[in-house]
């Protein structure tokens, strides 16, 4: 099974525009953090991972078979954040181009993972646990009622955004600061 992880993980950091990056420690990471959720309806995240490993299988020619197996796999918290700068790149399109780059790293940097570089885990800076703990405040929703400490932070916002699902977030989010 490791061939087809490694291969879609590459996949994943190259829709994301980040194979060379400074960050692959982290990516890895939350690779292999598998997505829980407790809001009804944010099951459909992981609907994305698997569309996300669809087109994996037709844009790479994977096999049925390895196509099987990698949907066996729990859906991983970095799948998520992508599936969602899927649907933020497409509600925000730019006719001219794809920004999926763009709205992972704004929903990285949200969570505030941007400072977790491959340099800063080979010095030190940060561990595993640190990278767990903050998934854990967003995946647990034990960020405050505007969502800070999760992937979408707002400064106004009339419902708690624990109890909100992550996409009604996410369109809460763009609408307050991009529309």
């Amino acid at each position: 099974m490791g061939n087809i992880m490694n291969g879609y993980f590459d996949y994943l950091l190259e829709l994301v525009n980040m194979v060379d990056s400074n960050y692959t420690i982290l990516l890895d990471i939350l690779y292999r953090i598998d997505f829980r959720w407790s809001v009804h309806n944010d099951d459909n995240r992981i609907s994305d991972a698997i569309e996300l490993r669809y087109n994996y299988q037709v844009d790479y020619g994977v096999s049925e078979s390895e196509l099987k197996e990698l949907l066996l796999v729990p859906c991983s918290v970095i799948e998520v954040i992508c599936g969602l700068a899927i649907h933020m790149d497409e509600i925000m399109r730019d006719p001219d181009e794809r920004h999926i780059d763009r709205w992972f790293v704004e929903l990285l940097d949200n969570l505030g993972l941007m400072d977790f570089t491959d340099d800063g885990y080979k010095k030190g800076a940060w561990s595993l646990d640190d990278v767990k703990k903050i998934v854990d405040i967003f995946m647990d929703r034990t960020y405050d009622e505007l969502g800070r400490g999760g992937l979408f932070p707002r400064n106004i916002c009339s419902k708690n955004q624990k109890e909100c699902e992550l996409f009604e977030q996410m369109n809460g989010y763009l609408f307050e600061f991009y529309c």
